[in-house]
């Protein structure tokens, strides 16, 4: 899978980076044996691409950090965490539609 627009964090980390610093964020978590996540994954990137400057993009691979399935309950992957000013606002799990995406990321902005 590639995630060259996203930045690898662990979960601990996230909390001081985006929702102390009220941050427009988007957390992907995934993996590498999800088949939905190499599926979904170059939609994403290339939507992440175009709202790259406007909001953060981070991705935890759950078999690294499985604390990130305790704090926000992921159970399907790929999932997108929606974080407006450090708020949880969305989210989007499985395979979508990059139209779907699109208008995620819109709102966040908004």
């Amino acid at each position: 899978m590639s995630n060259f627009t996203f930045t690898p964090i662990a979960s601990e980390e996230f909390n001081d980076k985006v929702i102390r610093r009220n941050i427009n964020a988007v957390l992907k978590i995934t993996t590498n044996w999800s088949g939905a996540s190499h599926i979904v994954s170059p939609l994403i990137d290339e939507l992440a691409q175009q709202f790259a400057g406007k909001i953060e993009f981070y991705v935890v691979d759950f078999d690294n950090d499985p604390n990130v399935r305790r704090y926000y309950e992921v159970n399907i992957f790929p999932t997108l965490l929606f974080f407006r000013q450090g708020v949880l606002v969305d989210q989007l799990s499985g395979v979508f539609h990059k139209s779907i995406l699109n208008e995620r990321l819109q709102s966040i902005i908004r």
